[in-house]
């Protein structure tokens, strides 16, 4: 594409011939040199690489492509240089066709649309399959080339089937790996299950899916970790060196492993935003079921009907797993490090005002919310008194 004197663009019309040769061209770079590790291409090189088979892409899938993704996952398959590209390439085709969140004109929107709608077709359950076969293959090998790959992965989460994703295999997986020893691996599954949490759905479809992710009690876990990390950074500054000494081996492993939680703030942010993320959807499809419930009772159905059973179960679900993230979110805040209360605080200040409009309802609250709405009020006291001297 060149610019005209007048500073329009226009586009200059290849021979076939010449469309075959640059294609040609290209794959035969992809795999002659992306396979060789020394030397290795700079990153710089294969991102445009990707780059330029992706606007083949634009042109040719899924008409003169239609194996395209397919081609694409077998070569992944191939070793850790085309695995690389797999990556790039799919990050290239989010960056430069489907991702709505960058600027695009109306023809450039409606390729993303018919691009998406072809994958589902064809293609994105084969690639699907490559994110959890080549993590699974490389996380202890490459750790970083797996995290790559999660990274890819996340950005199509919200589009996909989540069945994709979220299944007996793949979440165990990412379960396994946020508790995994590469800090880069960790912070990619975190992303994922983030992603996973976040898309939208109907309301019990959402408290099913927080149910079956099985990662509740993991978040329990998790805040009293972070507790942990920020207990062990401050008993670290406190004690003396007879003191350090004398630890037991048990307790130095368990304030290494918290330590180490301490010092990767990233990694504590992302792990705060998938408790805030869990709480916060729970609490969102509990509203609206109970909106369903008070609809069923306006319209004189009860909780007798199928459909008022069903919501019923719901909510009582979707209470119990509030329950339970109620009291991480809460322990993690009073971790004492912004890193990771921040995130928790829209959560909580949301959670505390749904306990007063429950009050105002007239309704009885548990001991426990009753403990919760007073920490809400402290919590409320406190930002104010912050803001208040940050005024001053």
């Amino acid at each position: 594409r060149h610019a005209t004197g007048r500073g329009r663009p226009y586009c200059v019309v290849l021979q076939t011939s010449l469309n075959l040769q640059i294609k040609g061209s290209l794959l035969t770079w992809l795999q002659r040199d992306c396979t060789v590790e020394q030397p290795a291409l700079p990153p710089f090189l294969r991102n445009k690489l990707a780059q330029a088979i992706v606007a083949i892409v634009k042109r040719e899938y899924p008409r003169v492509w239609p194996n395209f993704f397919i081609e694409l996952v077998a070569a992944a398959g191939t070793g850790p240089g085309l695995a690389d590209m797999f990556v790039r390439i799919m990050v290239a085709v989010d960056e430069d066709v489907i991702s709505l969140d960058i600027p695009r004109s109306a023809g450039e929107t409606k390729l993303s649309m018919h691009l998406k709608d072809s994958m589902r077709e064809q293609g994105i359950t084969e690639v699907a399959g490559a994110w959890y076969n080549l993590t699974q293959l490389y996380k202890s090998s490459r750790p970083e080339l797996a995290a790559f790959v999660l990274g890819s992965c996340a950005r199509y989460v919200h589009w996909i089937d989540i069945g994709l994703v979220a299944n007996d295999k793949f979440i165990p997986l990412l379960s396994q790996l946020m508790d995994w020893q590469h800090s880069s691996l960790r912070a990619a599954a975190t992303d994922v299950l983030i992603e996973v949490v976040s898309k939208r759905m109907e309301p019990t479809a959402k408290i099913n899916l927080v149910q079956q992710l099985n990662v509740v009690d993991a978040m329990e876990r998790l805040s009293s970790n972070l507790v942990a990390a920020a207990g062990a950074n401050k008993a670290a500054a406190a004690a003396g060196p007879c003191m350090k000494a004398n630890a037991s081996a048990a307790g130095t492993a368990a304030a290494a492993n918290a330590q180490a939680l301490h010092d990767d703030e990233e990694l504590l942010g992302k792990y705060a935003k998938l408790l805030a993320t869990l709480a916060g959807e729970v609490m969102d499809a509990l509203k609206r079921v109970e909106n369903v419930i008070i609809s069923f009772t306006v319209a004189g159905l009860g909780v007798d009907d199928e459909a008022g059973r069903d919501a019923g179960a719901a909510a009582q679900t979707a209470n119990r797993l509030l329950d339970s993230l109620t009291r991480a979110v809460l322990t993690a805040f009073c971790s004492g490090l912004d890193t990771i209360s921040m995130p928790l605080v829209p959560f909580i200040s949301a959670y505390v005002a749904r306990l007063r409009a429950l009050v105002k309802r007239g309704q009885q609250l548990p001991a426990a919310a009753q403990m919760h709405l007073q920490v809400g009020h402290a919590l409320d006291s406190s930002m104010a008194v912050s803001c208040q001297q940050q005024a001053n």
